[in-house]
């Protein structure tokens, strides 16, 4: 009898370890949101060749972490995490877009870049 309250114990554990995937998702967030944070403040700085060094170097573990839950998200984190995960990472893209707009306003030599670092970061989620 305790043999199977243990085994039920641990497979009950297992399963809500398994389900529920919060943390990745919210350390995904947190570091989506670092990375455009730190490219907008670039772009407002004027250090164009600065945001295109962070983007390179923070988007293939950020894909990585993408692919890891893009699949899982919707169906096993909380309701406030999916509903999250459907707000920020767009607040975070506009604000991007926001200092991206006023950068080729000011530095209308760099537009293709600062362009292409968006369009870049645009696909990253997909």
């Amino acid at each position: 009898m305790k043999k199977l309250i243990l085994f039920l114990v641990l497979i009950g554990s297992l399963f809500l370890t398994g389900c529920n995937k919060d943390a990745e998702v919210s350390a995904f967030m947190k570091d989506y949101e670092k990375m455009t944070s730190e490219i907008s403040e670039n772009f407002d700085k004027g250090d164009i060749d600065g945001a295109k060094k962070i983007f390179d170097t923070e988007k293939k573990d950020l894909k990585r972490e993408w692919q890891k839950i893009n699949n899982i998200w919707s169906f096993q984190a909380s309701d406030g995490i999916k509903k999250r995960m459907n707000e920020e990472p767009m607040e975070n893209m506009k604000s991007v877009v926001e200092s991206a707009n006023k950068a080729i306003e000011k530095y209308p030599t760099h537009a293709k870049k600062i362009q292409a670092i968006v369009n870049d970061l645009s696909t990253l989620l997909k």
